[in-house]
């Protein structure tokens, strides 16, 4: 859990909305801020005094309200560091915006605003962001077989014995059990790994089983006979 602390001197700030790529805007006292890589930042305003931010999207483009020098109320878009008005970016219009609550990662905007009567608005930019690339995924290789190193039948006059082995692939635990009935018990390791079996007088057989992430497994077996 991370402290995302408060801008200046303010005594506390509200975290209002995250983005795929962690960002996170909010609000410290008057102003809006945008947390990101362990810093917090103020996003800015027109001039004036006040600024809400609203919604981020992939990219990092943040949306709200803000105040210009006038102490007016304008809605904003945040990019490349730079905070810009709507009313100018969509030129000359007979509807007035009056606030901006969401934008996507093609850098559509959802505004409201009035004309004649009270309106809700799509903005579609002329030149629409480029969206993060999505994290690659992982490839996940199914475990082999358990490689036991030494013979796979054998006989001991002790009451313990110690098998070593290897595996390949994505490997999460590889687990054990002597005989046919018990629990099976964690080795030490993963694609490198050992224990030490408890052994009964006669023919024990050891199962070996090694275990992937996404559920896979592959077993192996070793007989070792206890001298009586």
């Amino acid at each position: 859990m991370t402290d995302i602390g408060a801008l200046n001197q303010e005594p506390a700030s509200e975290a209002t909305a995250i983005n795929s790529a962690g960002q996170v805007i909010g609000q410290s006292g008057s102003f809006a801020f945008i947390y990101q890589n362990g810093s917090i930042a103020n996003i800015g305003s027109l001039g004036g005094f006040e600024t809400v931010a609203r919604a981020i999207n992939g990219p990092g483009e943040v949306v709200g309200l803000t105040q210009d020098m006038y102490s007016d109320q304008i809605p904003f878009v945040f990019k490349d560091g730079t905070v810009r008005s709507l009313r100018d970016l969509i030129g000359t219009s007979t509807a007035l915006l009056t606030d901006a609550t969401g934008i996507n990662d093609a850098g559509q905007i959802v505004c409201t605003g009035f004309s004649d009567t009270f309106h809700f608005y799509l903005l579609t930019p002329a030149n629409p962001p480029t969206p993060p690339a999505p994290s690659p995924t992982p490839t996940v290789m199914p475990p082999s077989a358990a490689s036991i190193a030494g013979k796979k039948k054998l006989s001991t006059a002790g009451t313990k014995y110690t098998v070593k082995g290897k595996a390949e692939g994505d490997v999460t635990s590889v687990t054990y059990r002597v005989g046919s009935k018990g629990p099976y018990k964690k080795a030490i390791g993963t694609t490198s790994w050992r224990f030490t079996a408890k052994l009964k007088p006669g023919k024990n057989i050891i199962t070996v089983i090694v275990h992937g992430p996404g559920g896979d497994s592959a077993p192996a077996k070793i007989t070792v006979s206890m001298a009586l």
